[in-house]
């Protein structure tokens, strides 16, 4: 059966995918903390789906956001930051941090209204959230009661400095081993060298993805100039290392939207960047199959030998800690996801099918229809040969209900979807592009 496919359906998907993780993501800011529950995660779940399904069978949006909207749900983004900041980041707000918020909401009310410029909207975002995460992160230190990663990040740098292996246990005081690939973590050496916050590396991260969706498509970095501004992102930027993947990530997409070669290193980088790298390989072998088999064989190899190349040296120095904390930590259900769901049961209450499997010990079938989903959305890809815009519009569902039966949820996982979404609104289909059908 042919589904009818909805006009401008990638828009309203990124619009309800970028407005929901917010929410998600910042319960305390709009006081929703009480209605959290697994019968909300459930429903959040089957939202996350649908906005999924939009992706996989809509067409590509006739136009992105005029500046004006998108100033408008900056704005908007930027009340909700500002609370965040003064009610709860900042324990005793000054009048200057007031002026300085009600400044900022003035700004992005003056360009909605009277000078509606995408440059005006880009660069007072900029600034408005370089300067949020700058007082967030003078105002939040990094201790493991407001998030192990980036305790976990320092301790690396620190043992690696010293001669020592980076890949080891660490006391937060609970035991946990390094979890991340290596370039999710030495992307935070350098402000470290300079006696930095190594939370510079996030701003500048994000920074870049900024830049590089406005390289695609000044309309679209409108939608980026909303989610840069979110207090969601805004907790993430402080307290994860996901902004890293997040910039990866967008220079793998903007790659294979601009059909640059360089997409096969990029590739391998993102490989040395996050395991979710394993979701996105076949959509990038996929985008460039019409290169031939043997271009794409060689495509292939040069990623795989350039993540090889970041990974290689940490192997050697202790091959078992590093598939202690990379691989066996969170992919052994019998340890760390197991040990958490009884100690509070917390999948049950994250965005996700998953806490209902664990409530009834099914939890064994998730990997297994991961694998499915992305063998169903990945093969009809093949078949289908989407132009690239619809291809990274599948990349961002597949990575939804991927998070969605993941055995293990955090929010913030599902932020890499959105990045996906705003690329596939930002690139721009040929007349004749036929989305996915079911």
């Amino acid at each position: 059966m042919i589904a009818r496919r909805v006009p401008g359906g990638w828009l309203p998907a990124a619009l309800a995918l970028l407005a929901m993780l917010d929410v998600l993501g910042a319960l305390h800011v709009y006081r929703l903390q009480s209605v959290m529950g697994s019968w909300t995660a459930l429903g959040g779940a089957l939202v996350v789906s649908l906005i999924a399904l939009m992706l996989l069978i809509a067409r590509a949006p006739s136009r992105l956001p005029g500046t004006r909207a998108a100033a408008l749900l900056a704005a908007c983004a930027w009340v909700a930051t500002a609370h965040n900041l003064a009610g709860f980041l900042v324990a005793a707000p000054t009048p200057g941090l007031w002026l300085a918020l009600a400044a900022g909401l003035l700004a992005l009310l003056v360009i909605a209204w009277r000078w509606p410029r995408p440059a005006a909207l880009f660069a007072t975002a900029l600034v408005l959230g370089g300067a949020a995460r700058l007082i967030g992160a003078a105002a939040l230190p990094i201790i493991p009661e407001h998030g192990d990663m980036l305790p976990l990040v320092r301790g690396a740098l620190q043992r690696l400095l010293a001669g020592q292996s980076p890949y080891a246990i660490y006391a937060m005081p609970w035991p946990v081993p390094l979890t991340y690939l290596p370039i999710s973590w030495l992307a935070y050496l350098p402000p470290a060298l300079l006696g930095l916050d190594i939370r510079l590396s996030n701003l500048i991260a994000e920074t870049c993805v900024g830049a590089m969706l406005w390289r695609r498509s000044p309309a679209a970095a409108g939608l980026w100039s909303w989610m840069f501004l979110q207090p969601s992102v805004l907790n993430w930027s402080l307290t994860t290392t996901a902004p890293i993947w997040w910039a990866v990530l967008a220079a793998v997409l903007t790659a294979l939207a601009e059909r640059r070669h360089s997409v096969w290193i990029w590739l391998g980088l993102a490989g040395a960047t996050s395991p979710f790298a394993i979701i996105v390989a076949p959509f990038v072998a996929i985008a460039r199959r019409a290169d031939g088999w043997r271009k794409l064989i060689r495509g292939c190899a040069t990623a795989l030998l350039v993540g090889t190349a970041w990974l290689a040296p940490f192997l050697i120095w202790d091959a078992a800690m590093v598939q202690y904390g990379v691989w066996l930590w969170f992919n052994d259900l019998a340890r760390y996801p197991r040990l958490r769901w009884e100690l509070d049961h917390t999948w049950a209450s994250q965005l996700g099918f998953s806490g209902s499997f664990w409530r009834r010990g099914l939890e064994g079938w998730l990997k297994p229809i991961q694998a499915g989903m992305l063998l169903l959305i990945g093969g009809h890809a093949w078949w289908r040969r989407p132009s690239d815009a619809a291809l990274i519009a599948a990349l961002a569902a597949a990575l939804l209900l991927f998070m969605a039966f993941n055995p293990v949820l955090w929010p913030y996982l599902y932020q890499q979807a959105a990045i996906a979404c705003l690329w596939a609104c930002a690139t721009r289909p040929p007349p004749s592009d036929h989305a996915f059908t079911v």
